[in-house]
């Protein structure tokens, strides 16, 4: 998914979770400057990063297990899949 960096509610700590809403504002201008790609498993996670050099991102994280779970609607799981975020300036 290609969008605009999405922020944390600074009062509670929780994502946004109105990503419809992105995708539905996006419109003719498509500011998007940030990738969040869902990996299958931990061994995929490695060379997603990898690719963050090769498509020039200025910053490549991976997501916490419990920030992800949110990201995704994960909630309550043990175990959620790795969200590596891509972006660029």
């Amino acid at each position: 998914m290609m969008l605009p960096l999405i922020a944390e509610d600074e009062d509670s700590g929780r994502l946004y979770s109105n990503l419809g809403l992105l995708l539905r504002d996006l419109g003719d201008r498509w500011h998007a400057d940030t990738l969040y790609i869902w990996s299958r498993d931990d061994d995929c996670v490695y060379p997603l990063v990898d690719f963050g050099k090769t498509w020039m991102a200025d910053d490549v994280q991976v997501m916490d297990r419990d920030r992800a779970s949110i990201f995704i609607g994960y909630g309550g799981s043990e175990n959620p899949p790795p969200v590596v975020v891509y972006w660029w300036d």
